[in-house]
């Protein structure tokens, strides 16, 4: 159980997506100020209300209550349209930031009546956006799924149906919102 919760908590969404703002910002040789407002508005900030309702008791870092989600997922979309105002002139961030908002409204929308897995979508989503920006040997972070995976079930936290369901929202919108 003590190992799940390490899996869960180090390959967790926001560790990710600031992994993929530092590939895709080196890879493109960004500016530290466009590196920055990513991080706030991409990989931060959209967790920011979780972790704050975490601290204060009202829910648990992964709410793990489906009827708890739809509002942190809405706070996410906001800040991913800031992130996308903001980053219109450095084109690899904002195609990034139009993926995180694509997944995320389709994350809410199967969210309205079954448990998303945000890990897993917060793993595969990134690594295909890593691949198309930087190149495909970064699907080898698809050898991290079976361990989210195995760790998510572990903990309970998620059927195998949910996990799959995270997975393949976070692939196909992903792919799509690169194709857009």
């Amino acid at each position: 159980m003590r190992l799940a919760k390490l899996v869960s908590a180090v390959i967790h969404p926001p560790s990710v997506t600031a992994l993929a703002i530092a590939v895709i910002s080196s890879e493109y040789r960004l500016d530290a100020a466009a590196v920055a407002e990513a991080l706030a508005f991409i990989a931060a900030l959209p967790v920011a209300p979780v972790v704050a309702s975490a601290a204060s008791g009202r829910t648990d870092l992964n709410v793990s209550r489906r009827e708890e989600r739809p509002w942190y997922l809405a706070a996410a979309l906001a800040s991913y349209l800031v992130a996308l105002a903001l980053l219109d002139e450095v084109q690899p961030l904002a195609r990034l930031a139009r993926a995180y908002f694509m997944v995320t409204l389709g994350v809410l929308a199967a969210s309205l009546r079954v448990k998303v897995s945000i890990h897993v979508a917060g793993l595969v989503g990134p690594t295909i956006a890593l691949a198309i920006e930087a190149g495909a040997a970064y699907l080898l972070l698809l050898l991290l799924l079976p361990v989210v995976w195995w760790a998510r079930l572990k903990l309970r936290a998620h059927s195998s149906r949910e996990l799959a369901l995270g997975a393949a929202i976070a692939a196909l919108l992903t792919a799509l919102s690169y194709m857009l």
